[in-house]
């Protein structure tokens, strides 16, 4: 089924991969009979549209022989045009020097925003501190234009209730803020559209510093903090907010815009449904725990047609941590990661923190060969829930792991390990080696480790693979404590 997030100027379309098939799959749009060339891809951006304007769409499938097969046909309509408020026009009268702090005209920008009007920033570089949005609103960064975070911890004041790693408290803002958390409540931010040109960007590793000396009352360590000893620093390092947060968000669009820079991770969505991201560049580099793009006890999420370039996982899907995961129990499901590319970081992460479950995470289409981890889920042994239903194909991978790991590991623990079942794995090329600023380090191409003979991965398939083996001492596979494991056309080179 054809799905569409459609503007009065561009449409972009998007369909899931058709699992199994016997040939790969060749895909063709046709937009009132003009035809758009996907191949593999299964999503396609039309811009340049005509608002308030019906258009057809017809999806087909063509073979190896030229013959072509309808999926889909619908007919889809875009809206009326927003009308824009610039917020350097009166009374906002914002200015984009790189130097004026912009935050309270921009807010009241944003405050005045109704349905159907669009908060406009033009070329320049606007300052700004947090700023909060609501339902039923657009934010348009334009070409040549940066919505920039400042890197003064006290723009980000009073500190907002949120999660981290897990557990709810209490840390300062994000740049931009989307609803408000209740574990127990319903949605209360819908209908948010952030796209543009342009780019959005936080005050960084500055800002993380910042924050985490202002808390702590000392300088700050990356060693002394990695020891874990200093509980100071500890806390301090929750306290940092996100770039982008939505809590209890639903609908919300994240489309064209170079994006990252948080002081800690970039887009983090908690107890929140429907959203989607597509075309965005999402960059962290130099900043400490960067995390791109994170479903947290979040559903039908989708990411496509978007490039990482992060310092840690570009993509984390997480659930909780123990014991507060298992009691809030909010999994993450039906969260689709396709067409996208992802430079340096971790690569796709599903966990750690993943006691509420995570279900139904569909991954085709990406090149995770420069990322330290490819595509990795991982739990502890204490954290409880469950990972279930994933599927990954036609992506290429530094590596894949399905595993247990010894860290990030404190709280009390589960009365039962977590469960992970049902993996299917799909026409990979696995590189097994990974790189560092200054090594390669090669590896086993596939991990697939159980927590114990009690609590083994079950139900795993692996169909057409290319597991590569960089030198003659480390194998291409590891596996231990996996029940159920199928093969078909596993290669290793």
């Amino acid at each position: 089924m054809i799905k569409s997030i459609i503007h009065a100027d561009e449409i972009a379309l998007w369909w899931e991969k058709e699992w199994g098939l016997s040939e790969k799959a060749d895909y063709r749009l046709l937009i009132d009979g003009q035809e758009y060339v996907c191949g593999e891809n299964t999503h396609c951006i039309i811009k340049n549209m005509v608002a308030e304007t019906e258009y057809s769409v017809r999806l087909e499938r063509v073979n190896a022989k030229s013959e072509r097969s309808c999926l889909e046909k619908l007919v889809v309509k875009t809206p009326k045009a927003r009308k824009r408020i610039d917020i350097t026009k009166a009374p906002y009268f914002a200015v984009g020097d790189g130097k004026t702090l912009n935050t309270q005209a921009i807010q009241k920008a944003i405050d005045d925003c109704k349905e159907n009007e669009s908060i406009y920033i033009p070329k320049g570089v606007f300052l700004t501190g947090a700023l909060t949005l609501h339902s039923d609103m657009e934010l348009y960064v334009d070409e040549g234009a940066t919505l920039q975070g400042t890197a003064n911890f006290f723009d980000y004041l009073p500190k907002r209730k949120t999660r981290y790693e897990g557990k709810e408290c209490d840390c300062y803002q994000s740049l931009l803020n989307v609803g408000n958390i209740d574990r127990n409540g319903d949605y209360n931010v819908r209908n948010v559209v952030i796209r543009g040109k342009g780019a959005i960007l936080g005050g960084g590793k500055e800002l993380a510093v910042n924050i985490i000396e202002t808390e702590s009352g000392q300088p700050f360590s990356l060693k002394e903090f990695s020891s874990g000893k200093n509980l100071l620093v500890l806390n301090a390092w929750r306290s940092r907010g996100r770039l982008l947060q939505t809590c209890n968000a639903q609908n919300i669009v994240l489309a064209g815009v170079k994006i990252g820079m948080g002081a800690s991770w970039n887009l983090h969505f908690i107890y929140s449904k429907n959203i989607t991201t597509y075309g965005c560049n999402i960059v962290s580099q130099g900043v400490n725990n960067g995390d791109g793009w994170d479903p947290d006890s979040s559903m039908n999420c989708a990411i496509f047609a978007t490039e990482f370039n992060t310092y840690d996982d570009c993509i984390a899907i997480k659930s909780g941590k123990n014991p507060e995961g298992n009691i809030v129990n909010k999994p993450s499901e039906n969260i689709f990661v396709f067409d996208c590319t992802m430079n340096g970081g971790h690569g796709m992460a599903i966990g750690s923190e993943m006691s509420g479950g995570v279900r139904n995470v569909q991954i085709w289409n990406c090149d995770l060969t420069k990322t330290h981890n490819g595509v990795e889920v991982k739990a502890t042994r204490k954290r409880g829930g469950y990972v279930k239903d994933i599927r990954v194909g036609n992506c290429k991978l530094s590596r894949l792991e399905v595993h247990s790991v010894p860290y990030n590991d404190d709280g009390d623990g589960s009365p039962t390990p977590p469960v992970f079942d049902n993996f299917y794995f799909e026409d990979l090329e696995v590189e097994g080696q990974f790189f560092l600023p200054s090594q390669t380090v090669i590896c086993p191409a596939i991990e697939i480790i159980g927590f114990g003979e009690d609590a083994p991965v079950t139900n795993v398939v692996l169909k057409n693979v290319i597991a590569k083996r960089q030198d003659d001492t480390t194998p291409a596979f590891d596996l231990r404590f996996v029940e159920n494991l199928k093969t078909e056309k596993v290669i290793v080179h």
